[in-house]
């Protein structure tokens, strides 16, 4: 996808995310064809926004979750690294946020530890967590509804988006950058109630 294909992209569904994150979670539209498409793309987007809300992935319908157990997190230094687990509304573990930081782009906040969703490298790299800095330019992420609720997460300064490591389905499978396929629903997010 060329720069300005997705900067108009991320343009229509950018008010879907900051709708989502501010009213709670509902339906997206995916990518916008038509101004009803965009205005719902744009709500769809923010239900990665504020509320707090877990993260599943369509492929797994599992949680993203931190490696180590709720307490461990909370101290633990920077590099914790990010996998995805059964969801379990008692694991404070699975609790995220958007942090809107500008243009499209957004930091993921870790609701338990108040760190930030980061990248460690490029192709195949884990993500983890890492102490929240808006120069980060690994931490910032562009949300993208895709369609039936789903949304991918493309990190821009790997040219990557978030997926689980070889679409395991297993409880501690790492999360990853991958080279960008909306179509690999290993790929594919979408927001649960908190």
């Amino acid at each position: 996808m060329t720069g300005r294909a997705r900067r108009i992209l991320t343009r229509a569904t950018l008010g879907a995310v900051c709708a989502l994150l501010a009213g709670g979670i509902t339906a997206f539209a995916g990518p916008a064809a038509s101004a009803a498409e965009a205005r719902a793309g744009a709500a769809d987007v923010a239900a990665f926004a504020v509320p707090p809300h877990r993260i599943i992935n369509r492929n797994s319908y599992k949680c993203l979750d931190v490696k180590y157990n709720d307490t461990r997190v909370a101290t633990n230094p920077d590099k914790t690294y990010v996998v995805q687990r059964r969801c379990d509304h008692r694991r404070y573990s699975q609790i995220w946020t958007g942090d809107y930081y500008g243009g499209d782009e957004y930091l993921v906040r870790h609701g338990y530890s108040d760190k930030c969703l980061d990248v460690t490298g490029a192709y195949d790299a884990y993500l983890v967590l890492h102490y929240c800095d808006h120069y980060r330019v690994t931490q910032r992420w562009h949300i993208t509804g895709v369609g039936h609720g789903d949304h991918v997460f493309y990190n821009p300064a790997t040219d990557m988006c978030m997926g689980v490591y070889r679409s395991d389905r297993a409880d501690g499978a790492y999360v990853v950058t991958e080279y960008c396929d909306k179509y690999k629903k290993n790929q594919r997010w979408f927001a649960g109630r908190a």
